[in-house]
């Protein structure tokens, strides 16, 4: 395994780096972390362990981060599997000499690792997990775009050492979901051959006497063959129309969509209706439908509207998400969406 970038190579390590590890491992600042520097044997233990792990695990393992301009190893950086919470998670790791912090080569080579990871190994979520006091690390995490997610106590060294769970998803990272216009030509049964609609709803808001209320409802939301034709049928009107429809792809797959329509109504309102938006049930609450909504918004406001008309779905979940993106109950409601879903609740947003 080798990564390569602007200013650094990352090569597998070798018996003849011992020396330059050494100089990582036994430096007790290095290794405030691991309560205290490394012995000669824990040094060969470790290296050793990193061989073993290339030749066991798919070439996975921490590598020599070497320095272009000198040739120099000056720390190591890499991808290993590690057991985290009950389960084995993809780590980015990262250890370098101390000479050569603060000089950005800890987030160049863990941004790499990642790229790694999603690009070639196709993971979908990468993780770090650092001892809660660890700030440089920290903050290498993220600079590499991840979020803490929880922590948990680890044992080393007959310690008991609070670790912080950070990570990233293949989606949350930038130019790994590819957002753009679906023209009418594309829009057909194999395009949502990769997107999962499934929906168990329990809650929902009803109204009752002039009131909103929520109330047991369960049901499950997906769609049939016939559901996904008459899909397909009112995207290509709507880009046919001069409309837009929207779409989130990972990779080449299709993971949310939304889709605007052309016809402005509802007077001084001036509403441009967001006929739908749907993230697949693998990629929800990954923020797709955010900046899709956010893309519809746009696009709304370029073409004359006041607000976006939304004839939403009742259940808790997605009026959540609405509130969170700022929509409200619409002053006008349209009374043909009200007719085809008088469950829905009728909402606007001001553009």
């Amino acid at each position: 395994m080798q990564i390569e970038t602007e200013r650094l190579f990352m090569r597998e390590l070798k018996h003849s780096d011992y020396d330059v590890l050494c100089k990582i491992l036994q430096d007790s600042e290095v290794m405030y972390a691991y309560e205290g520097a490394f012995s000669n044997d824990e040094v060969w233990y470790w290296l050793n362990r990193q061989i073993e792990r290339y030749e066991n695990d798919n070439g996975l393992g921490l590598l020599a981060v070497i320095l272009k301009e000198s040739g120099e190893m000056i720390g190591q950086c890499g991808l290993t599997h590690q057991e985290c919470m009950g389960k084995t998670v993809l780590e980015i790791g990262y250890l370098f000499q101390k000479k050569y912090w603060h000089k950005g080569y800890a987030v160049e080579s863990a941004r790499a690792c990642k790229q790694y990871a999603f690009n070639v190994l196709k993971a979908e979520e990468v993780f770090s997990v650092i001892r809660d006091s660890n700030i440089a690390s920290q903050k290498v995490a993220e600079r590499n775009g991840m979020t803490r997610r929880g922590m948990f106590v680890k044992h080393y060294r007959g310690v008991d050492m609070p670790h912080y769970i950070y990570s990233v998803s293949a989606c949350e990272s930038p130019g790994m979901v590819r957002y753009r216009e679906i023209s009418a030509g594309e829009i057909n049964r194999d395009l949502f051959s990769g997107f999962i609609r499934y929906q168990s709803v329990d809650l929902c808001y009803r109204k009752v006497n002039g009131e909103w209320i929520i109330k047991s409802d369960p049901f499950i939301d997906d769609w049939s063959e016939e559901d996904y034709d008459h899909l397909v049928c009112c995207l290509v009107n709507t880009v046919k129309t001069k409309g837009v429809v929207l779409g989130a792809f990972y990779g080449d797959i299709l993971k949310g969509f939304a889709s605007v329509e052309s016809e402005l109504f509802g007077g001084e309102n001036r509403y441009l209706d967001l006929s739908c938006i749907h993230v697949s049930k693998d990629m929800r609450g990954k923020g797709i439908g955010k900046k899709l909504f956010r893309s519809a918004k746009a696009w709304a406001k370029r073409h004359g509207a006041a607000k976006l008309y939304i004839s939403a779905h009742s259940a808790v979940e997605s009026q959540r998400f609405y509130q969170a993106v700022g929509c409200v109950e619409a002053r006008e409601y349209n009374k043909a969406h009200v007719e085809k879903e008088p469950f829905d609740c009728q909402l606007e947003c001001m553009l």
